[in-house]
């Protein structure tokens, strides 16, 4: 059993992606874009869940039209997202947002220690 809420569906593959920002997220926004970059190119099929954990910065660029239900990546916690990919029409997809304060006893971890990956 996950450690945090069940995904929705039932899919043959899951790929998670640990998104820990630091100073190139805070002052860049690279993250942000690697995520934006996803949305575009991720096709929802039926058979992948594209989860990502997202942390370790001191804000976040995402765009809100990127975000399903909330306007922006919260930095005060680990947060863990489900992205769903662009449909037919769409210029990209969104991400749904499963742990507003992450998993439990990792809601403001340390990205970069492998106890918080490992969770």
């Amino acid at each position: 059993m996950l450690p945090f809420q069940a995904l929705p569906e039932t899919r043959s593959l899951t790929v998670m992606i640990y998104m820990a920002g630091s100073d190139l997220e805070t002052r860049g926004g690279t993250a942000s874009a690697d995520i934006e970059e996803m949305m575009k190119a991720v096709p929802d099929h039926g058979e992948v869940n594209v989860v990502v954990m997202t942390g370790g910065s001191r804000r976040w660029k995402t765009g809100s039209e990127y975000l399903d239900g909330v306007t922006a990546i919260d930095p005060t916690y680990n947060q863990i997202w489900k992205l769903e990919g662009k449909r037919d029409g769409e210029s990209h997809g969104v991400m749904k947002l499963l742990e507003p304060t992450g998993i439990a006893g990792f809601e403001t971890a340390n990205m970069s220690t492998p106890e918080t990956l490992t969770a």
